[in-house]
């Protein structure tokens, strides 16, 4: 098993391979698809429209229930200053 994996979502997405993570290729575009034991992960790369292929839309999934408050404050702080920042 490699440490990244290159999938192509033919029937929707594809089992996990990936030891770090994979690339999936879907009808809307790349994606990077990750998990751990806390969650899993499907962040569009390159968005596109790849004839023939299935979407599959971003997700993210949290496997251990609600953040913390201060965990969720935290998150929100950053990426308000992010995306003032440019």
């Amino acid at each position: 098993m490699a440490l990244v994996e290159y999938l192509i979502a033919r029937d929707g997405l594809p089992p996990r391979r990936g030891l770090a993570y994979d690339y999936v290729l879907a009808g809307d575009g790349l994606y990077l698809v990750a998990e751990n034991r806390c969650l899993d992960v499907r962040v569009p790369i390159a968005a596109a429209d790849v004839r023939g292929l299935p979407p599959i839309y971003p997700a993210f999934t949290l496997r251990t229930g609600r953040l913390p408050q201060e965990v969720w404050e935290q998150i929100v702080e950053e990426a308000c200053t992010l995306s003032r920042s440019g």
